[in-house]
């Protein structure tokens, strides 16, 4: 069985910093008996670490968003959920429009 699991940190030893500092640790551990199992520990026959950049991390975090919202879309729409997808880049892109044009551009950045 496999198990997988991600530590977030920053190259400064923090453990959240901005998006261009964020880098992610995706561990992956093989142990030899399948989840769930009765005992306390089990004994670990392989592991594999891989240091994702922080542009890595955020794609990741795009595809994550991406799939919650299209399985919304095939399981029907629920809005809460959709909202909650959003707070992210979206969200800030759609929100920030309007301040754009409006001639508050203080803390404001376009690519």
């Amino acid at each position: 069985a496999r198990v997988m699991f991600e530590t977030p940190f920053t190259q400064a030893g923090k453990t959240h910093g901005t998006t261009e500092t964020q880098y992610k640790r995706r561990t992956l551990l093989w142990i030899e008996e399948p989840l769930p199992c009765r005992r306390k520990r089990l004994k670990v026959v392989k592991r594999s670490e891989i240091v994702l950049t922080p542009i890595e991390c955020a794609i990741d975090e795009v595809r994550k968003r991406v799939r919650i919202i299209h399985e919304e879309f095939i399981q029907g729409i629920m809005l809460f959920l959709l909202k909650t997808s959003f707070p992210g880049p979206v969200w800030k892109c759609c929100a920030a429009g309007p301040q754009w044009f409006n001639g508050n551009r203080s803390n404001f950045y376009l690519p």
